[in-house]
C-alpha cells in the first residue's frame, strides 16, 4: 500500500512537533539543573540550610 501525499505530510509534521516539544523539555531541564548547580556555595565545614550556609548543623538535617 503506497501512502498518499497527505499521510506523508502528517508523519513529517508529527515528527517535527515531537522534536520541538522534546527540544523544549530538554532545554528547560538543562536550565533547571544548571541554575541548581550555580546555587548556594558553602565553605568548608558549612552545609546548606534553606537559603543560608550553616556551621552548626549536621549535613542533611
Amino acid at each position: 500500500m503506497k501512502p498518499i501525499r497527505g499521510e506523508f505530510h502528517f508523519y513529517i509534521m508529527t515528527a517535527v512537533g515531537f522534536y520541538l516539544r522534546f527540544s523544549t523539555v530538554l532545554f528547560l531541564l538543562l536550565v533547571v539543573t544548571s541554575t541548581h548547580c550555580l546555587g548556594l556555595k558553602c565553605k568548608e565545614h558549612e552545609y546548606p540550610f534553606g537559603s543560608k550556609c550553616c556551621k552548626d548543623c549536621a549535613p542533611g538535617k
